[in-house]
C-alpha cells in the first residue's frame, strides 16, 4: 500500500479537531541567536493568540543548527496556517514542523 503524502497535504487526509495540542519545532541556522529565537517566537504565538508552553533547544552535532521545539494550543485552521506561515519567515529559520 502506498504510504506517501503529497506535500500540499501534511495530514495525509485526516481530519483534524480544533483545537490541537502539539509541540511545533523550528530548525534554524546559526544567524539568530537562541534567545532571540525563543523570544521572536513567543511573540508570534503572543500575537496570534496561540497559547505557548516552556521552549526547549537542542543543538545540530556540528553547532550549525538548532531545533527549537515549544509546546502550542491551535484554536482554528486559519490560526495553523499563519502561525506556520509567519515562523517560516523568522530570520534563520530553515525548516517548520
Amino acid at each position: 500500500m502506498d504510504t506517501r503524502i503529497k506535500s500540499d497535504d501534511v495530514f495525509g487526509g485526516a481530519e483534524i479537531k480544533f483545537p490541537v495540542k502539539f509541540d511545533l519545532k523550528l530548525f534554524v541556522n546559526g544567524t539568530m541567536p537562541e534567545q532571540e529565537a525563543i523570544a521572536a517566537l513567543k511573540t508570534l504565538c503572543g500575537t496570534l493568540a496561540v497559547p505557548a508552553g516552556t521552549a526547549a533547544v537542542r543543538p545540530s552535532q556540528g553547532g550549525k543548527y538548532y531545533c527549537l521545539t515549544i509546546p502550542v494550543t491551535v484554536a482554528s485552521k486559519d490560526i495553523f496556517d499563519r502561525l506556520f506561515a509567519a515562523a517560516r519567515d523568522l530570520p534563520g529559520v530553515k525548516m517548520v514542523l
